[in-house]
């Protein structure tokens, strides 16, 4: 059991990171896209909408730290976006083949 939740915090680690690189670079970029959500949403798929909830959240209060807190209060919309994916991906039985 200990071994699956460390493997589970890796995950969304790698998701954070993840989401702020892809992030980072479609801004820069000026790209009209969210592609700092990529990670938020494969953890919800994989691992549920809390572990979600929790790999969005904790991406914006990083960001928050790095481009300064003008983007905390996206908080809330990542944590909703893994919430709602983790939900639909278990009521509907969403497969990341089907997603990509």
């Amino acid at each position: 059991m200990q071994a699956k939740k460390t493997t589970i915090m890796v995950f969304c680690g790698i998701a954070i990171a993840l989401n702020i690189a892809l992030g980072t670079v479609a801004s820069s970029l000026k790209l009209p896209v969210y592609l700092d959500v990529i990670g938020t949403i494969f953890i919800a798929v994989y691992y549920g909408p809390y572990y979600g909830a929790v790999t969005g959240g904790l991406t914006n209060f990083l960001w928050g730290f790095i481009l300064g807190p003008k983007t905390i209060p996206f908080l809330i919309v990542s944590v909703a976006v893994g919430l709602i994916v983790g939900f639909i991906s278990r009521k509907f039985e969403f497969k990341m083949i089907t997603a990509i």
